[in-house]
């Protein structure tokens, strides 16, 4: 019985915490990898574009999950929408792990600028409603090693690269 008592007041206890965090507590921007985390927190710490990005993003419903890969040679960074439930939608977006440390910093404000245009458009909730939402405000890139279809934005390409200016301009700085 002290068992069932126990049980059933922790349960209570974290419902309310989670009805206490309330939807906009909830990181729109999540990485379990170190080298991620290191390169966000750089970035936020000396790109105001990319905090503009990050602040666009936790006023809205798309969460991003970051991660590292092995992409190929022409491919720094890759955003997939992986689903819509419970009121969010959930993109992924992989960064190649071999690229210089502002490169990648630089690719990090591309994809998130791709994770606010999904973010502006509530139509999008699966892979075929993204590709024609890009139809629509991008262009199609020539076919990866794979023969997939992918996607840009002029948007996306401007805040890479914003980016990549702000980064490069703060280490002359503090050298």
């Amino acid at each position: 019985m002290r068992f069932l008592l126990v049980t059933l007041l922790s349960f209570m206890s974290a419902m309310v915490t989670v009805a206490a965090i309330g939807r906009d507590d909830i990181p729109r921007v999540r990485t379990t990898d170190r080298q991620i985390r290191a390169l966000l927190d750089e970035g936020l710490a000396h790109s105001p574009s990319l905090r503009a990005l990050v602040g666009r993003l936790a006023r809205g419903d798309v969460v991003v999950y970051l991660r590292c890969a092995r992409l190929s040679p022409r491919l720094d960074g890759q955003l997939t929408f992986v689903s819509a439930a419970g009121g969010f939608r959930y993109v992924l977006v992989h960064l190649a792990i071999d690229r210089p440390w502002a490169r990648q910093i630089a690719t990090l404000g591309h994809e998130l600028q791709h994770a606010v245009e999904i973010a502006e458009r509530p139509d999008v909730v699966d892979q075929a409603a993204l590709a024609r939402a890009y139809t629509h405000i991008g262009f199609v890139r020539p076919a990866t090693q794979h023969g997939h279809k992918s996607f840009d934005t002029m948007a996306a390409i401007f805040a890479g690269e914003q980016v990549r200016r702000e980064i490069l301009r703060s280490s002359t700085a503090e050298e």
